[in-house]
């Protein structure tokens, strides 16, 4: 019902990344992350500088298997929001499928730096260290 809704709120303001915001959450909370894709492009076009829509942009091309394209939304998150620990963490976790383990190691620790209490990030990269089973991303 909620898709619905903001599906609904889009129409009546197609120029507010706020409404596409919301519908796209809405997409993502009802499993729907390829519809979701769309919508966050339609908020970073509409705001350029949405560090949160590029953020989950990245776990909703994670969840599709597109970890190339997740690497590099959670890339672009960072540029906004340089201390974003949760997309420190799943940038991570992404360079980490990919093989780029010095880069993931990097990202954990910044994901750390930001927030030294982080216990994913701490597993993270324990895990990296002991070269264990790649986590899954963290909505």
């Amino acid at each position: 019902m909620a898709v619905s809704h903001f599906e609904v709120a889009t129409r009546i303001e197609p120029d507010s990344a706020e409404a596409h915001y919301n519908y796209a959450r809405a997409l993502a909370r009802a499993r729907r992350p390829s519809d979701a894709i769309g919508e966050y492009e339609r908020v970073i076009r509409l705001k350029p500088d949405h560090a949160v829509a590029y953020y989950n942009l990245g776990n909703a091309y994670a969840q599709t298997g597109q970890f190339s394209q997740a690497a590099a939304a959670y890339e672009e998150a960072l540029k906004y929001k340089p201390d974003y620990p949760e997309a420190h963490n799943n940038c991570g976790t992404i360079l980490r499928r990919l093989g780029r383990l010095e880069e993931a190691r990097r990202h954990y620790g910044l994901a750390l730096q930001y927030r030294p209490d982080y216990p994913q990030a701490q597993r993270n990269l324990a895990a990296l260290t002991a070269s264990q089973d790649v986590p899954s991303i963290q909505e």
